[in-house]
């Protein structure tokens, strides 16, 4: 799996080597271990809210977007080719309110892309409360201990 890191912002430092453990303990816990190219830009609250109303038609700054360029059933076949845009705005914003560190709400950000790219879905209650449980069990393996390499 090629992991490809773009930093578009000066907010928050980024360390690439960390966060592709990060992709790598997620991809390996879901069983999505594969070949391609996941690119994360990370970006601020303007970039993303272009995006978002670029691309999905919502004219809001979020946290995250996630783009899976590859078919539907790549993810569980191999081969996962994939963008996922986070802002650290958001991340930094979002700290205050639930009272976390920005870190931890990246890599937040950085496993709710990825589980979306793996086929978790949160657009009704049931699958938001799976992905929600999902992601907090694999929050704190990431924050717990480092992930192998």
């Amino acid at each position: 799996m090629n992991i490809v890191i773009k930093n578009f912002q000066q907010r928050m430092p980024i360390r690439a080597a960390r966060i592709k453990e990060i992709v790598r303990l997620v991809l390996r816990e879901e069983k999505a271990e594969s070949q391609g190219e996941i690119t994360f830009c990370f970006v601020n609250a303007c970039a993303i809210r272009e995006i978002n109303l670029n691309y999905l038609g919502r004219n809001l700054a979020t946290d995250v977007i996630a783009f899976n360029l590859g078919p539907a059933e790549a993810p569980r076949a191999n081969f996962i080719t994939a963008d996922i845009l986070i802002s650290t705005d958001a991340a930094c914003s979002n700290s205050r309110i639930f009272k976390t560190s920005p870190r931890q709400e990246l890599f937040l950000y950085i496993i709710h892309g990825l589980l979306h790219i793996v086929g978790y879905n949160d657009e009704n209650k049931n699958d938001r409360a799976l992905m929600q449980q999902r992601q907090e069990r694999l929050l704190f393996k990431c924050l717990s201990k480092k992930a192998k390499r």
